[in-house]
């Protein structure tokens, strides 16, 4: 039995006379408890207000909430004076049990402070560094010694090339997710070196990386999720796809390529892809009826389509699409300038479990032919606005599909 009120205590009485009064009575103080049984009350704590209020008690409460802390965010927008590098430093070391820290937006964050990344980083899971913009490739290579065990990173609009992916692929094996959205200094040399360094990245974001072909996914065997919107990938780069991919998301939408990526390369996906379950190939204005036939026969799984603005798919693609999407879900036709009436009529009698049909913007279709639609496929949605992305955003991916990386018990310093 625990007792929590206090003992009477008399004039002269210190505090073994106050134990041993305890122990007549057979009752345990809360301060008898082990470190390990305090830890997971603490851990159970879900709000920041409890968790505090656990800290304010007594110096031993404090300690154990600290090495209870999991996840740190940092939200400095000056981090340019002398003392920041030092703070940070003895920060990470008073919580010896973070798997996350988040930096996202400590623009003047110096390579120099990140070189006193604490040793203890060997068990950090997952950091942040978006819009870090004076970190280079000394900065995250000393980040990475130090941080061995790794398996998320973001370096989104990051001033960082490919000598820093190098850097990377050496040191973090282990290595699942990254965020090289906006990572203008890029190439397919670096990601070449993530493929061969490491073995077990699932989820990668090039979007906007304008150095990217693709060819460097070659080596990246078990790639499940791939976000490359607005990339100027070329028809090596995704033929370059190993045959059997694990790849479940693809995003190929705004192709800024209209030169040498056409036909062949988009057919490649249908060929390497059997396992994918969202495609987005929004305004990718190159995509033809061929490529379409290909992926439709090719990945039997798909789950949802995007494939608004695509102005070179006409009834032809429609059809097959129809025909060979027995999963498909959810589809977006908007603003296709062939789809027509025969093409809703192809839907209407095909992809049986469809749910959503994205559609407006087709100058070619007939009123009277959506409503027959309607009465045909009455449990079909057919939404008259425009989603500009298809399937799962990474976090819902991550969170449905990829590694989980636990970071309970977060801690936000302003």
């Amino acid at each position: 039995m625990f007792c929590f009120r206090e003992p009477v205590c008399f004039e002269g009485m210190d505090n073994d006379g106050i134990c041993s009064i305890y122990e007549l009575r057979g009752e345990t103080c809360i301060d008898d408890l082990p470190n390990e049984c305090l830890l997971n009350v603490v851990r159970f704590l879900m709000h920041c207000a409890d968790q505090d209020a656990f800290g304010l008690t007594c110096q031993r409460w404090l300690k154990i909430q600290n090495e209870a802390r999991c996840s740190i965010k940092f939200q400095f927008r000056d981090m340019s004076a002398p003392n920041c590098t030092k703070y940070l430093s003895k920060l990470l070391d008073r919580f010896p049990a973070l798997i996350s820290v988040s930096l996202v937006g400590c623009t003047e964050i110096s390579d120099s402070a990140l070189a006193l990344f604490p040793s203890a980083g060997l068990k950090l899971k997952s950091i942040l560094l978006d819009c870090c913009f004076s970190i280079t490739d000394d900065g995250l290579s000393h980040i990475c010694n130090n941080s061995k065990g790794l398996s998320s990173l973001s370096l989104y609009r990051c001033n960082i090339s490919d000598i820093g992916l190098e850097h990377v692929a050496r040191s973090c094996p282990n290595l699942e997710i990254i965020n090289l959205s906006y990572c203008a200094n890029v190439s397919d040399s670096g990601i070449a070196a993530l493929g061969e360094g490491c073995l077990g990245l699932k989820i990668v974001n090039i979007s906007f990386c304008k150095n990217i072909q693709g060819i460097g996914f070659k080596k990246c065997l078990f790639l499940q999720y791939l976000d490359a919107d607005s990339c100027r990938l070329t028809d090596d780069g995704l033929c370059a796809i190993p045959n059997g991919s694990s790849l479940q998301y693809l995003n190929l939408s705004h192709s800024r390529n209209l030169i040498d990526l056409g036909s062949r390369g988009f057919s490649c996906i249908g060929m390497a892809c059997s396992n994918l379950q969202f495609l987005h190939t929004r305004m990718c204005r190159t995509l033809d009826d061929s490529a379409v036939i290909e992926i439709s026969r090719g990945c039997p799984l798909l789950k949802e389509w995007n494939l608004a603005v695509c102005p070179q798919v006409t009834v032809v693609g429609w059809k097959e699409v129809a025909l060979n999407c027995r999963n498909l879900e959810i589809l977006h036709v908007n603003r296709c300038r062939h789809f027509c009436n025969r093409s809703l009529l192809f839907l209407r009698s095909g992809c049986p479990k469809l749910s959503s049909l994205y559609m407006h913007g087709c100058p070619n279709l007939n009123p009277l032919t959506v409503e027959l639609f309607k009465q045909a496929r009455c449990f079909v949605r057919i939404i008259l606005e425009e989603n500009m992305c298809a399937g799962f955003c990474v976090d819902e991916f991550v969170k449905n599909f990829a590694v989980k990386v636990k970071t309970k018990t977060c801690l936000v310093l302003q």
